[in-house]
């Protein structure tokens, strides 16, 4: 939604949704490289480097194979 030319008009309005879901699902206890993945690519979103460097450390921390950094690395590119 941000790529495209124009970006989306409604890409800014899910943001905070897509954020409050991850973050109950964190605060619920359990969560796992992708949610934290999720975090990291909204941080780096709202241009938040001490957010994106915190969920960069728990999607490193949850890591249970190496497709999962190349993954969240190549979406994040």
């Amino acid at each position: 939604m941000g790529l495209q030319e124009p970006p989306h008009p409604h890409r800014l309005r899910l943001i905070p949704v897509v954020r409050y879901s991850v973050e109950q699902r964190i605060a619920g206890g359990d969560p796992d490289c992708w949610d934290w993945a999720i975090l990291l690519e909204l941080e780096v979103l709202a241009n938040d480097q001490v957010g994106a460097n915190k969920a960069l450390g728990e999607v490193l921390a949850l890591v249970r194979g190496p497709f999962e950094p190349e993954t969240t690395r190549a979406t994040c590119a």
